[in-house]
This record gives C-alpha cells, sequence and structure tokens, in this order.
C-alpha cells in the first residue's frame, strides 16, 4: 500500500497458544497483507493491530511536521480538554501508560516548553499539576488542524452507519479486554477544540 508517494512499514504480530493458531511476523514495505484465519476473532484482531498500526505511523509523519508526536499531542489534548490542571496520576491513567513514562514524556515537553508542572509550595495543597504553555497551545492547534483535515479525508469512504457500528463494537471489546484485566473505565466526554 503506497500512500502519496511516501513508504510505510506496518508489522503485524500474532501470538497465540491456542492450537490452530500460528505465531506470525511480518513486516513489508508498500505491502499491507490482508490475513484471513479460519477464526474470525483473530481476523478482527489483526484489523484492529494493523489499522493502529497505520493511524500511528500516520499520525507521527503528519505531526512530525509541527515537532510533535502523537503521545504529546495527546497529552496536550487531554490537558486543555480536561476542566481543571491534571496531575500525573491522572494523566497516566487518562494515557494508559506507567507514572514513570508519563514523568519522562511531561520531562521532554516541559523542556520543549509545550507544558510546565505547577508545584504547589506546601503538601496540603496537593499534588502537581500540568499547565499547558501558550506554546503549547499553539502548536496543539496547528496539529489539530491538520489531524482533522486527515481524518476527515479518511473518513470520506465510510458511512455514518458504518461509523457508528464501528464505534460501538470497538467500544465494546475495549471493555471487555479492560473487564479481563480488571481495569475500571470512566468515561470522559472532551469536546475537541
Amino acid at each position: 500500500m503506497s500512500i502519496k508517494g511516501e513508504r510505510i512499514c506496518i508489522a503485524t504480530v500474532v501470538r497465540s497458544g491456542k492450537e490452530g493458531v500460528l505465531d506470525l511476523v511480518s513486516i513489508e514495505e508498500d505491502t499491507v497483507y490482508d490475513y484471513e484465519y479460519n477464526v474470525r476473532e483473530a481476523n478482527v484482531l489483526t484489523l484492529v493491530m494493523q489499522t493502529r498500526d497505520v493511524i500511528s505511523q500516520l499520525s507521527e509523519k503528519q505531526l512530525g511536521r509541527v515537532a510533535l508526536t502523537p503521545e504529546k499531542f495527546h497529552t496536550l489534548l487531554l490537558c486543555l480538554n480536561s476542566r481543571e490542571p491534571v496531575t500525573v496520576a491522572e494523566l497516566s491513567r487518562m494515557l494508559f501508560r506507567k507514572p514513570h513514562t508519563v514523568s519522562g514524556l511531561l520531562s521532554r515537553m516541559e523542556s520543549e516548553g509545550l507544558v510546565k508542572r505547577d508545584k504547589p509550595e506546601s503538601e496540603n495543597q496537593g499534588p502537581m499539576r500540568v499547565i499547558v504553555t501558550d506554546k503549547g497551545v499553539a502548536v496543539f492547534k496547528q496539529g489539530m488542524q491538520i489531524l482533522m483535515a486527515s481524518i476527515n479525508r479518511f473518513m470520506e469512504g465510510v458511512t455514518q452507519e458504518e461509523l457508528e457500528q464501528l464505534e460501538k463494537g470497538l467500544r465494546s471489546l475495549r471493555n471487555s479486554m479492560l473487564r479481563e484485566m480488571n481495569i475500571e473505565f470512566r468515561k470522559m466526554n472532551l469536546p475537541l477544540r
């Protein structure tokens, strides 16, 4: 698959101890295999993983034009759309990442002038909060314009009914997996701005 002359690399890894499902690793440039397993669930999970890989690579390339990564963009999105400044612990839960990983990400973002950590003067004032700087807001807005234009292009061939079915199915799959991991999920409405 070639996207406007750009080379992409998709790696799909399926690992299972179940009988009848092979360990599979494939890496191809300019090609994405449409795997056809004899188990529908394996087909669906492979499509989810391939789609995530493509989204990740495209987002990385597009956001790179404004010196952002998908992780930095998502962090800015969550911080800017939360009602109150978020703590590192809250951000860790929202991003579904370990606190030390988020702390490292925030350190890089702070050194780039995108965010600052507001340290309380005393322990009674609560935990440290993450504040987006003016530069962070400006870069986020540029990234949002780029991504929204891409999303609109990608969704041109998808009907509203297909989109609703996909959203419903993915939510159901995600929630089932979270329950399997004993992880609570909470609804959080974030208006994109």
